[in-house]
């Protein structure tokens, strides 16, 4: 780890440790002080009563001058964070390289099954037949298939070589016709794209590149169009240390959050992973999604089949925990648990239980 790094998590360990140091005892001195007003009056020798009271105000004093002094040095604290970000940012902008083909393939290997299970859900309960689809940075293209309900689904990969990564998830007819991959955001028609994702990409980019994607994505998305993405969010202390050896790039979720408000977007959603690890967020364009689109495609998988391994963990584990000698009521079962995140999912569901039930009847 740098210097520069090494004196930036040390800073920040000692902020973390600070805010348990602030004392509050305001309920119990209120409490001290009512005792002595209520009883103080009924004695004629009430001495011991305005010492009680004197030594109440002392340590209400003393409590006062305790929390100013953490607070002073929060202050400080944060002004010296605020310089060795600054640097550190700088230090993100100098290294740089928006994409590198290699890395964006192998990256996606260090997915976690946990945030690969957040980022399906929100992709299924956001791709239709309706409105087209974007994947920024697909990677391997674990995630593409996903996203074959959308028509057309444009993809922006690094190079050929993440091209045919990304195309062999799909048979030849699909991933001639309906998949479209692009080397630049520009070459996506605008306002055509009703849910859009980046994800495993700005954890490696500063601040200035993150803001370049984020715009010409919030002109490519309809009005009411969704944009899922991941990033570093170092207020995880987990994602902090992975600033190690300028592996990821330093941001927060307060200035993701920020910087996508002041393009425009609302956030719907946010979240983390893996105790920090890996953080998530779901931005839309203010507006109202619509489509005069009056028919899915010839070519639609109409219904659309899942399978049961790439399925969210917490849905497999509830469809298992219902599992009934009924196919009517096992599928009754799991309705009543079942999250709007999985809608994409309920024929799939449905064919499983329904597979299952006569297989083994």
């Amino acid at each position: 780890m740098s210097r520069l790094h090494k004196k930036h998590s040390l800073l920040d360990l000692f902020k973390r440790r600070l805010k348990n140091l602030p004392i509050n005892l305001d309920d119990h001195l209120s409490l001290a002080k009512k005792t002595v007003s209520d009883q103080v009056a009924v004695w004629k020798d009430n001495t011991k009563y305005q010492v009680l009271s004197q030594r109440i105000s002392e340590l209400e004093i003393a409590k006062n001058n305790y929390n100013l002094a953490v607070q002073e040095l929060d202050d400080d604290i944060n002004k010296l964070l605020q310089e060795k970000e600054k640097r550190i940012i700088q230090r993100d902008y100098n290294r740089v390289n928006t994409y590198e083909a290699e890395n964006t393939v192998l990256r996606n290997s260090w997915l976690s099954a946990k945030i690969k299970d957040v980022c399906s859900g929100v992709i299924q309960a956001n791709t239709f037949w309706q409105y087209a689809s974007l994947e920024i940075n697909p990677g391997d293209g674990c995630l593409s298939q996903l996203m074959n309900a959308a028509d057309p689904q444009y993809c922006i990969v690094a190079d050929s070589s993440v091209e045919k990564q990304v195309k062999s998830k799909f048979n030849e007819f699909y991933s001639t016709r309906r998949l479209r991959c692009y080397s630049s955001l520009d070459k996506i028609p605008d306002a055509t794209v009703g849910f859009a994702s980046c994800i495993n990409l700005y954890e490696y980019l500063p601040l200035e590149n993150i803001k370049e994607i984020s715009t010409t994505t919030f002109t490519k998305l309809k009005p009411g169009g969704k944009f899922l993405i991941t990033y570093n969010d170092c207020e995880q202390r987990y994602s902090l240390e992975l600033l190690d050896n300028e592996f990821r790039c330093l941001a927060t979720k307060t200035l993701i959050s920020s910087l996508h408000f002041g393009l425009g977007y609302d956030v719907l959603d946010s979240g983390n992973t893996d105790n920090g690890t890996w953080s998530y967020m779901v931005l839309q364009k203010p507006g109202e999604l619509t489509s005069q689109k009056l028919a899915s495609p010839q070519v639609e998988f109409v219904p659309k089949f899942v399978p049961y391994a790439v399925w969210p963990s917490e849905l497999r584990e509830l469809v298992e925990a219902k599992k009934s000698r009924s196919s009517v009521q096992w599928r009754g079962d799991v309705m009543a648990y079942y999250q709007p995140a999985w809608n994409n999912l309920k024929t799939s569901v449905h064919k499983y239980i329904d597979t299952f039930y006569h297989t083994n009847s």
